[in-house]
């Protein structure tokens, strides 16, 4: 028990603690980070739905939330991989090692849970009036968010112990089902705030969702011991499957990516010698501009950061063109105040959020040091480099001329299966004008190196407000892009100002 106890101590301590800053400014800010970005969310369902439809969507939200953060971090949540090595060597017995770490993980998606419901427990109190209900709303949040944890969880270790290779595909589709289901919320939100239908068992599938059986439970007391034995029966399950193959899982995790790839037989070199000769600046630029490269080729950590990122936008674009055109474009009964006097067509909020959120996270995630490259800060105070922002300036030059260009034309090759070109034209250069200006503003102010942030857990957390925050950007991009969109000149002279700006703030 003693060494169990020093074990949690120290994973508990490895877990919340940050080297960059004091742990106490860290977590204040993480938590505000939490109660700001859930308000948003838990508005909008408080002012769309009804009370039960509310604790749906709210627990809905939680979820997406925590898996959005521990498939992410999984093998440092969960196996310690960072530290394993070191600490087994130690006279430590397997089940202390595995109990402890496992219970310091759950301890934490515990706070991460709290937090995430303050939010709701405030709006559903506004709703329900009732103290005895906030209590009950909270327990069953927590029941059913580590129910539904347990089993994705349990899914997601069955994938890497028999699949390890294709395990990053599953961190794929939920990484898009996560942004499919905010996006479709506040759109189902804001209908329903003008339509009057708050009741989403309306919609005959919601009624056979896990989430219903457990918001049940707060109006139906029987419900509770039952909701209270699927959780412990899920998490035991999850607990002792992890237990048994604890050794083999850090040993697959560990080969993932090693295997060594076959060369291509031959390379496109045209557009890399094109950007090396006319758009790269300088050596810093270039050396930068190939490090993101090389980094990329060889680590499969990274590439888990990054591809998913570019999928996201093409995704929307397919379902609009596939499934219906509400996902390309805002129809003439959505169109907001003199808009209606325009004949120009404005992309749907869906496809300039994912654009700009798509992108705004790949620049983010270029600060992301790989698991097995950490210290890079201090490889980079060594070298003769002044100014840190010609580093970032190449990193960026590389995701705009081999994923941002790319993307553009895929888009606009689907595009043109269901609108006219100067449509798809028009748009895309706003975009493309907007988001240039967002990350030249950005880069201004950022001094952090690339590859020198630790992908610790708060690290990973903090990602779910970043995509908040773009999200929040990308409305901002649209109500612009609902103002100009009134004839040709104002887009192309809203697009040539942005461009304009950025590029002579680039050129100091």
């Amino acid at each position: 028990m003693s060494q169990f106890k020093k074990l949690l101590s120290l994973f508990i301590k490895l877990d919340f603690r940050d080297k960059d800053k004091s742990g106490n400014k860290k977590i204040i800010g993480l938590l505000l980070t939490y109660l700001l970005t859930n308000f948003i969310l838990s508005f909008s369902n408080y002012n769309g739905f009804d009370e039960f439809s509310f604790t749906v969507l709210s627990f809905s939200v939680n979820i997406f939330f925590v898996s959005f953060i521990i498939l992410n971090d999984f093998d440092s949540l969960f196996l310690s991989k960072k530290y394993y090595e070191s600490l087994i060597t130690l006279p430590v017995t397997q089940n202390n090692f595995f109990a402890a770490k496992f219970i310091s993980a759950s301890l934490m998606i515990f706070a991460f849970f709290t937090v995430s419901s303050v939010s709701q427990l405030v709006f559903f109190y506004i709703s329900s009036e009732s103290v005895s209900k906030v209590i009950l709303f909270f327990m069953a949040s927590l029941l059913f968010n580590f129910t539904f944890m347990g089993l994705l969880l349990l899914l997601y270790v069955f994938i890497v112990n028999k699949f390890a290779e294709k395990s990053n595909l599953f961190v794929y589709a939920l990484q898009f089902l996560f942004f499919l289901f905010v996006m479709y919320s506040s759109t189902a939100s804001t209908k329903a705030f003008k339509l009057g239908k708050k009741n989403l068992l309306e919609i005959d599938f919601v009624q056979y969702m896990p989430q219903v059986l457990f918001a049940k439970a707060i109006y139906e007391y029987w419900l509770f011991p039952v909701c209270l034995l699927i959780t412990a029966a899920v998490y035991f399950t999850l607990y002792k499957f992890m237990s048994v193959n604890f050794f083999e899982l850090h040993e697959k995790i560990s080969k993932v990516g090693k295997k060594k790839k076959k060369a291509l037989k031959f390379r496109f070199t045209f557009w890399g010698e094109f950007i090396r000769k006319y758009i790269l600046r300088n050596n810093i630029q270039q050396a930068s501009y190939e490090l993101l490269g090389a980094q990329l080729r060889n680590s499969r950590f990274l590439r888990v950061k990054y591809i998913p990122m570019l999928l996201f936008p093409l995704i929307f674009c397919l379902l609009g063109v596939f499934v219906t055109k509400e996902f390309l474009v805002i129809n003439a009964e959505q169109k907001i105040g003199s808009l209606l006097q325009s004949h120009l067509l404005i992309f749907s909020p869906s496809i300039t959020f994912m654009t700009i959120l798509s992108f705004r996270m790949l620049f983010s995630n270029t600060k992301i040091a790989d698991e097995n490259s950490p210290n890079a800060e201090t490889v980079f105070s060594i070298l003769p480099i002044k100014e840190s922002m010609q580093l970032n300036l190449g990193i960026s030059k590389f995701i705009y001329a081999n994923f941002y260009f790319p993307l553009i034309l895929v888009m606009i090759a689907l595009l043109s299966i269901r609108l006219d070109m100067t449509t798809i034209l028009l748009n895309l250069v706003y975009i493309s004008s907007a988001l240039y200006l967002l990350n030249t503003i950005f880069l201004m102010f950022d001094k952090r190196l690339p590859f020198s942030l630790d992908s610790s857990k708060f690290n990973s957390a903090t990602k779910f407000g970043e995509v908040m925050f773009n999200m929040l950007l990308g409305i901002i991009v649209f109500i612009i892009q609902i103002f100009i969109f009134q004839n040709v000149i104002f887009v192309l002279g809203t697009s040539f100002l942005f461009f304009g700006i950025s590029f002579l703030i680039n050129r100091k």
